[in-house]
């Protein structure tokens, strides 16, 4: 180990056990648009009529820095967003996988809606390693044949000591008109 990457490390200890705040879950403010999902189900036959698509989008839940042994993990803030002025989006499934391909979770249990320009988000945070350095997001979702397609991004960032990473990932959409 170089000397200058153990005057890193020293530091780091120092900072980190200098940190007597806790966290508890009273601090934590609940993801937005999450929590009022709820309120936003729609019943699937509404939907046949409409056109469909399929997006996916990546997600890192930690990166590698340094070596293959050396991870920083990441909160990340999907958004989910609906660019047409006049006519509603609906999201039908949410799927989020792990970087081998397993399912972790589907956010989307019945069919939701997004409102025009509106912008609905799902918050993995930072200490939910859950979905690894290869996570990933399949969104099925349905619409008017006429109108933008959703837009979905993705914001990943966290912070050691004084240096901070943040980065983002754009949806590619995958099909349209799924039979």
């Amino acid at each position: 180990m170089t000397l200058r990457m153990r005057f890193f490390l020293i530091y780091l200890i120092l900072v980190l056990g200098s940190c007597n705040e806790k966290v508890t879950n009273k601090d934590i403010i609940p993801p937005l648009g999450v929590s009022d999902w709820e309120n936003r189900l729609v019943t699937q036959s509404n939907l046949d009529s409409l056109s469909s698509g399929q997006t996916y989008l990546s997600v890192y839940s930690e990166i590698y820095i340094n070596t293959e042994k050396e991870r920083i993990p990441l909160g990340a803030t999907i958004s989910i967003k609906n660019p047409n002025r006049n006519d509603t989006i609906f999201l039908t499934s949410a799927e989020y996988f792990e970087t081998s391909g397993k399912l972790v979770r589907n956010y989307v249990k019945s069919p939701i809606y997004v409102a025009p320009m509106e912008t609905i988000e799902i918050v993995i945070e930072r200490l939910d390693k859950e979905g690894g350095s290869g996570a990933n997001f399949l969104f099925d979702w349905r619409k008017e044949k006429q109108i933008f397609d959703p837009i979905f991004e993705c914001l990943m960032l966290s912070s050691i000591g004084n240096r901070s990473f943040s980065f983002s990932t754009h949806g590619h959409n995958l099909v349209t008109d799924i039979p």
